[in-house]
């Protein structure tokens, strides 16, 4: 409705209407802490709720810019406090190895686990060609094998599964038994 088709009890319709979409706005502004002042809302008054979302949505967007960069400032100064830190060591922090398992990380300054060595290639059949040998034609099992030579029981089992298959030498002599073909 317009103002120049409203009299009379018109006219006190549309100044309730108004009213009633002012204080609207204004209790979105209480939820929303970045509204600005619902006064200078009222400037381009308007009914449709898309529009309301999406000057909500423009505010949220705005706060979260301004959140994004306090952030940044925040990680910067982490950073710098961090640099400083490290060049104020006087000497180098010793490399500490407990048990072979961890290790002291310079740049972090915090334990690590250790990285493991490998095994040359095919040692884990070589280990287990030895012990078939010596078990002798009755065999041995496979958590035999892997007591005797320190490896995981699933790692025999698998390379039983894999890689002893394709040997013709290596048979099976019951379940998780195997021996050498005489």
């Amino acid at each position: 409705m317009s103002l120049a088709v409203a009299s009379g009890a018109n006219l006190a319709t549309y100044a309730q209407q108004a009213n009633n979409s002012f204080q609207h706005i204004h209790l979105l502004s209480l939820h929303l802490p970045s509204l600005p002042n619902p006064s200078k809302r009222m400037l381009m008054k308007t009914h449709n709720p898309r529009i309301l979302h999406l000057r909500q949505m423009l505010d949220l967007e705005q706060r979260r810019s301004t959140l994004e960069s306090e952030l940044s400032k925040v990680g910067e100064e982490l950073h710098r406090l961090r640099q400083h830190l490290l060049a104020e060591r006087s000497a180098p922090l010793p490399t500490l190895v407990t048990d072979g398992e961890w290790t002291l990380d310079r740049d972090r300054g915090n334990l690590q686990p250790s990285p493991r060595k490998r095994g040359a290639r095919g040692a884990l059949t070589a280990q287990i060609l030895h012990e078939l040998k010596t078990a002798g034609p009755s065999g041995i099992s496979v958590s035999q094998i892997a007591e005797r030579t320190g490896r995981k029981y699933a790692n025999i089992y698998i390379w039983f599964a894999t890689t002893g298959k394709k040997n013709p030498n290596v048979q099976k002599a019951g379940p998780a038994l195997f021996k050498l073909a005489a």
